[in-house]
Parts: structure tokens; C-alpha cells; sequence
């Protein structure tokens, strides 16, 4: 799953960027490939397409410092999803 996040990732910052390469263990701040204001863009792009809602607690340097550590957040974020899906099912029983 988390491959599959990391390819879905490294194209949504390739399209954002207009760039032809992204190593998903590069640096995307320090390596210069996103600011800031990129990242008020990424946000939104990752929450729809991987269908999941990043909370302003999880916006930090840890999770946005490569694409492997975004994978991992969503990752993370989807599998918490799941799991709150699957308890309202059950109390809805």
C-alpha cells in the first residue's frame, strides 16, 4: 500500500512542480523543491486524491520532509479512517 502512495505522491509533486524526477527520499524543503506556499497547495491535492483529511497537528516538518515521511502520514491517516469506519459500523448494529 505504501509503494503505491509513494508513486501517487511523487506524481502529484512532479505535476504540482513541472518537474521530470523526484527521489522519494529527497528532501522536498531543504532540496528546494517545495516552500511553504507549495505546501498550502500539496495539502489539499493529497486530502482529495488519497482520500483522507490532514489535521493542522499533523502539518509538521516530520511528516512533509521527503516523500517516504508523506506516504507514512497517509498511510497512517487512511488506516485511522478505516478503523473509526469500522466502529461506527459496529455501534450502529
Amino acid at each position: 500500500m505504501r509503494e503505491k502512495l509513494t508513486v501517487l505522491i511523487v506524481n502529484i509533486i512532479k505535476e504540482m512542480k513541472q518537474i521530470e524526477n523526484l527521489d522519494p527520499d529527497e528532501s522536498l524543503f531543504v532540496g528546494g523543491i517545495l516552500d511553504s506556499f507549495d505546501l498550502l497547495h500539496l495539502i489539499p491535492m493529497i486530502e482529495k486524491r488519497c482520500n483522507v483529511l490532514i489535521d493542522g497537528q499533523d502539518v509538521i516538518p516530520e511528516n512533509f520532509f521527503n516523500v517516504n515521511a508523506i506516504a507514512i502520514l497517509v498511510e497512517r491517516l487512511q488506516c485511522k479512517n478505516l478503523s473509526f469506519s469500522g466502529n461506527k459500523k459496529e455501534k450502529k448494529e
